[in-house]
């Protein structure tokens, strides 16, 4: 999807902003899943509009690039506060502005099912790696279900366009990576269906925007309709993947 020819880039952040804590409990799970990485450069690869592009400055104590092929996402995020030690630059998985054996870690967030040749993304990726490098996928998969799904006509179609956890792990190993690291983590999307849907209002989401526009109306009319009567957090399991370059 072209986010340029899109308004998402101007309402994502009001429509993906992270539930309280989740921010930092991500940026935990990353750096416990990379204990023993020597870490001071880092891509945020399919960075956005920046939203974990200076978290992982902070966590890692280190220098961050984020790259993103939008350029109204990287609009958003260097209309932010920037750390010193952070950058952004336009590129995609397949051609990073990237210097060979430049960075250390590449971190990926919700950007593998944008990669137009995942192989050729992940060939890009041992190149910009130093010896002993990491990968770091945080993605959606399409073995697990979405809260969205309760709600919207033929939400579950749109999930075909996200890849099996297989399929992410195939796309490094052909290409000179070890998996290290593979969990399912719960995220808290939203604290109950009034939040949820205040957020999906914005339908800064790629599989909200596939749905048609009737498919769209019905479902956030159902969620209206479900948030008269109490309901619990909305969760959702994000794989968090964590491959080693070789040779």
């Amino acid at each position: 999807m072209d986010y340029d020819q899109t308004n998402m880039p101007e309402t994502y952040d009001r429509g993906r902003k992270p539930a309280e804590g989740m921010l930092e409990m991500w940026m935990e799970r990353v750096a416990t899943a990379l204990a023993g990485h020597e870490i001071s450069a880092i891509v945020d690869l399919g960075c956005g509009t920046g939203r974990f592009t200076q978290a992982l400055a902070r966590t890692f104590d280190a220098s961050v690039i984020g790259i993103d092929p939008s350029e109204k996402m990287l609009a958003q995020a260097k209309a932010k506060p920037i750390a010193e030690r952070v950058s952004f630059a336009n590129g995609a998985g397949e051609r990073m502005p990237c210097a060979d054996a430049s960075a250390d870690l590449i971190f990926a967030s919700m950007a593998f099912h944008h990669f137009s040749s995942p192989q050729r993304a992940a060939k890009e990726c041992w190149r910009v790696l130093r010896k002993d490098g990491a990968v770091c996928i945080r993605n959606s998969t399409r073995e697990r279900s979405s809260p969205y799904e309760a709600y919207f006509p033929n939400y579950r179609v749109t999930l075909d366009t996200l890849p099996a956890a297989r399929e992410i792990t195939d796309a490094f190993a052909l290409n000179g990576f070890a998996l290290r690291h593979h969990e399912a983590i719960p995220h808290l999307m939203a604290k109950d269906v009034t939040d949820l849907a205040d957020k999906a209002a914005f339908r800064a989401d790629t599989t909200l925007l596939r749905l048609s526009d009737d498919d769209f109306a019905r479902g956030m009319a159902n969620m209206r309709a479900a948030a008269q009567a109490p309901s619990g957090a909305a969760m959702i399991d994000i794989d968090l993947f964590v491959f080693a370059r070789e040779g």
